[in-house]
């Protein structure tokens, strides 16, 4: 069954990172991931919801953080340290990894065309941190998190989360059978995080804010 999946990897991942591919997407899914070149649009957005969107758009905000926070400290890296998978783009030479250039600051990226770069092969022995996709978990998290706090909002999120899964695999940095995992790893985890908000909510939140918790005995719903 491993050696099948694999095979199937190896196959795919060819497909979308060679052949799937054209000038427009080589500038958008490198672009789409680049969290750090995002950072300062993401932290002004999430400034707006939290000044505009009112009490459902900050508990959305509050739980999509924990979600992050917990995808990253115990699914995230304890699983690349145990794992060990090595990228794609490090053992493989025919697989090309695409990536923004450096840039100060890091935003300055987005206006520059990606470096495609030619995979090399490691030793036999090598480790690597290929599963989980890291970008992946965190946002299906996010999108599972979305559905819960914002109801058919949460597509949007998805659909973004989809394209970074994507992204993970046309830029590669990731097999195709990381991201399916990470993704499924993601949504539940963002489902735990609203349980967990939720339970945390309902016996401190009348100590901690009662009168928001008196308008809002329920997190969400």
């Amino acid at each position: 069954m491993l050696e099948q999946i694999q095979s199937f990897d190896h196959w795919l991942i060819l497909r979308v990172n060679r052949e799937w591919v054209n000038p427009f997407l080589d500038r958008l899914l490198p672009t789409v991931a680049s969290f750090p070149a995002w950072t300062p649009l993401l932290l002004l957005a999430a400034a707006l919801a939290w000044w505009r969107g009112g009490f459902r758009a900050r508990a959305f905000l509050v739980c999509a953080t924990v979600a992050v926070l917990l995808s990253e400290g115990f699914i995230g890296g304890p699983l690349k340290k145990t794992i060990g998978r090595v990228r794609p783009n490090e053992t493989t030479p025919e697989v090309v990894k695409r990536s923004l250039p450096g840039a100060k600051p890091q935003m300055l990226a987005l206006f520059r065309a990606p470096d495609l770069i030619e995979g090399h092969a490691l030793k036999p022995d090598a480790r690597g941190r290929s599963f989980p996709s890291s970008h992946t978990v965190n946002m299906f998290s996010v999108a599972a998190v979305a559905f819960a706090f914002l109801g058919g909002g949460g597509w949007c999120f998805l659909a973004v989360a989809t394209l970074v899964a994507w992204s993970r695999v046309y830029c590669g940095v990731h097999w195709p059978s990381d991201v399916a995992g990470s993704a499924l790893l993601g949504l539940l985890s963002g489902r735990v995080t609203v349980m967990l908000c939720e339970t945390v909510w309902q016996k401190y939140g009348s100590r901690l804010l009662p009168s928001a918790h008196a308008r809002h005995p329920r997190l969400r719903g």
